[in-house]
């Protein structure tokens, strides 16, 4: 697939992506989302200030899975993926799993309306950087042991 709206037809309430290639930036920015078009319904990976990496699921408003935070170091190569289904999401950085966790609910299919490359929720937080890949797996939630090959 190629570009934002190619990838928003690849959303499921169960599914995975992965970005690769992420040169991460010295602040607050997004590497790819399925939103709409606010922070109360997304999936999203992001770089936060200090050169961490981390996920958020978001449903109805409320957060359903936070990852907790992945060290990276400035411009370097970083690869991230995230897999989740109702009950069952986690993330993995650089080869390095994240917390598991066993969200109550992931955002409606018919909820998601937009697919952000470079940037997350009302298309702030550029991440003012590179992405070379995105890749999307739609209705398979890969295995963590998936995740944490992926990354490596």
């Amino acid at each position: 697939m190629t570009g934002a709206a190619a990838m928003l037809a690849s959303y499921g309430e169960t599914g995975s992506f992965r970005v690769h290639g992420i040169s991460s930036p010295s602040s607050f920015g997004g590497f790819f989302a399925f939103n709409d078009n606010s922070p109360s319904n997304r999936v999203d990976l992001r770089s936060n200030q200090g050169f961490l990496t981390n996920c958020f699921i978001s449903a109805g408003g409320s957060d359903r899975y936070g990852s907790g935070l992945f060290a990276t170091a400035f411009n370097v190569v970083t690869k991230t993926a995230v897999a989740w289904s109702l009950g069952n999401a986690r993330c993995a950085t650089n080869g390095t799993l994240g917390s598991v966790d066993t969200p109550t609910a992931v955002p409606a299919t018919a909820s998601i309306t937009t697919a952000r490359i470079g940037n997350f929720d009302t298309g702030s937080f550029h991440l003012n950087n590179y992405v070379k890949r995105v890749s999307a797996w739609r209705g398979m939630r890969i295995s963590d042991a998936e995740l944490q090959s992926l990354t490596t």
